[in-house]
């Protein structure tokens, strides 16, 4: 740990970091699309099903499911217990990155890349949301501080078998890892290979083996099978723009450009389309920093995983960029790189006019002092990140009032009532659209359900044959009625529903309807169509 000012600007970025995780978290964001999707499989599977295909195609690593679906026993389906692994392993990448930091690019750098990396807004937001993401961060950075500690001892014997048992494990933490151990090998085995080590080449290639052997049983027993189907893939089409367009390699220079500078590099915030041109301008200087001081096998490593991704990009297996929650592995090679890059470029700074190169003593207060401004604006930052999620605690309305909705019914609803869903998910479901189709807000609309009917004692049935419920049940029969503002259904198919259950029921005794989005025109029609959920109740028998 540094000592004197630069030690005490570390301890408060690294404190408002983990304030932020922590305060991100307590404030209980509804789950939103994304999220539901996976945390949907936590209320259908059982241990033995996360083996199989999991809801909405999602893929997500092994040794996730398993502590995320303990925790969904052992406490509750919640979302917040279900965010518990990912607020862990964004804590712990948190605390372990500042002092791998400092050893790597020194202290002034080390203050300015743990800034970085403390106050980035997809580090703070995927350490408290149920994705998989934040292993990412943490198994590469483990990765990534292995290997470090290896290319300076290419010999160690303990090191070889520390970064091989690392990285065989990461594969099943995280899918990307295995591009972080692929890179690292690489400048490893190039390393070993040049200084002619045969003991080193011998470790080198047993390590390779032993990751390639751990990955491929991975994929083979688990990892393929959940993979998006290809009609999926062919509906989406939504990474398409961040795949390397291998028959076009003139514009390889202009897409790779466009990439680097896009969320790939969002950090601590950026956008699309050169929105984190800046980012990219400092981890270029940290980069050219690093060469000139002669570290070039450090620089090698750290830009390492970019290879593995080109070809996994070229051949349409894994996006290259599109969003920095994809590439969280990267996360530590580009805040190291930044870090170095900033305090680098003001360490060398020397006015309008050109003087002699400023002695090292004033360079290094320059860096220092470059570094304490980082670590100040960042710690505003996060000021600013906590202050907004205690202010706002929520992705979007829509997702409060989606949960706020369902609890209403949840609340209003007796153990033994039946809540029957006009909508399907997949096959079945007799004269109802096919909810699993419709995006985030389907997946949000399950979860709640799942969640709420259980929560209840309800019986939850997704559009059943209106001639198969019983009459004169025990208990009240709800109908729920969902409707997505961009993807509507014929009014006919719903009266027809209706119009079955009323045969077999009777008339419904009440209906309530909750507007939960803003009004969009119909493209059709022009007509306003509103996101809405509608429920309808049917009284109990006697």
């Amino acid at each position: 740990m540094p000592r004197g000012p630069l030690r005490r600007w570390l301890l408060a970025v690294v404190a408002l970091g983990l304030a932020a995780r922590i305060v991100r978290f307590a404030v209980d964001f509804p789950i939103w699309g994304d999220e539901a999707y996976v945390a949907c499989s936590f209320l259908t599977r059982d241990l033995a099903g996360l083996a199989r295909p999991l809801e909405f195609e999602m893929v997500a690593p092994l040794l996730w499911l398993l502590p995320t679906w303990g925790l969904s026993r052992l406490i509750a389906p919640e979302a917040w217990a279900l965010r518990l692994p990912a607020l862990a392993a964004g804590i712990a990448a948190l605390l372990l990155f500042a002092p791998f930091a400092r050893r790597a690019v020194g202290r002034s750098a080390g203050l300015a890349a743990t800034a970085l990396f403390a106050a980035s807004y997809y580090l703070v937001r995927h350490g408290a949301e149920v994705k998989p993401y934040a292993f990412d961060l943490l198994a590469g950075l483990l990765v990534s501080a292995s290997a470090w500690r290896l290319l300076r001892a290419i010999r160690d014997p303990h090191g070889w078998a520390r970064f091989a048992a690392i990285s065989a494990a990461a594969v099943w933490c995280s899918y990307p890892a295995v591009f972080v151990a692929g890179g690292a090998l690489l400048v490893l085995g190039a390393v070993a290979l040049r200084e002619r080590r045969g003991d080193a080449i011998v470790r080198w290639l047993l390590a390779g083996a032993l990751v390639a052997v751990s990955f491929a049983a991975m994929y083979g027993a688990f990892g393929r099978h959940q993979q998006w189907s290809e009609e999926r893939v062919a509906d989406a089409r939504h990474w398409d723009d961040h795949f390397l367009p291998l028959a076009q390699p003139w514009l390889w220079p202009w897409w790779l450009l466009r990439e680097l500078t896009g969320n790939l590099l969002a950090y601590p915030n950026g956008g699309p389309r050169f929105g984190s041109s800046a980012t990219f301008l400092l981890v270029v200087a940290g980069g050219v920093s690093l060469w000139r001081r002669g570290r070039r096998r450090e620089l090698l490593l750290l830009a390492s995983p970019l290879l593995p991704m080109l070809v996994a990009s070229a051949l349409r297996r894994y996006p290259f960029g599109g969003s920095a929650r994809i590439a969280l592995h990267l996360a530590v090679p580009i805040c190291l790189l930044a870090g170095r890059g900033l305090v680098a470029v003001l360490a060398s700074w020397r006015g309008a006019r050109p003087r002699a190169p400023a002695p090292a003593a004033a360079r290094a207060r320059r860096a220092a002092l470059g570094a304490r401004g980082c670590a100040l604006a960042m710690a505003l930052w996060l000021v600013a990140t906590i202050a907004a999620d205690l202010l706002r605690p929520y992705k979007s309305i829509v997702d409060v009032k989606s949960r706020d909705a369902v609890e209403w019914l949840r609340d209003r609803s007796r153990p033994g009532d039946r809540w029957i869903v006009f909508g399907r998910y997949g096959a079945g479901g007799a004269g109802a659209p096919d909810l699993s189709r419709w995006r985030g807000s389907s997946g949000r609309l399950r979860y709640h359900l799942l969640l709420q009917a259980r929560n209840a004692g309800a019986a939850l049935h997704w559009a059943p044959p209106p001639d198969s419920l019983a009459a004169g049940a025990a208990g009240r029969a709800w109908l729920v009625v969902y409707r997505d503002n961009e993807a509507p259904f014929p009014d006919e198919l719903l009266a027809g529903y209706r119009a079955g259950l009323e045969r077999r029921l009777g008339p419904p005794a009440d209906a309530t309807t909750f507007v939960l989005g803003p009004a969009s025109p119909d493209p059709a029609t022009g007509a306003p169509r509103e996101e809405s959920l509608t429920f309808l109740v049917w009284p109990a028998a006697g």
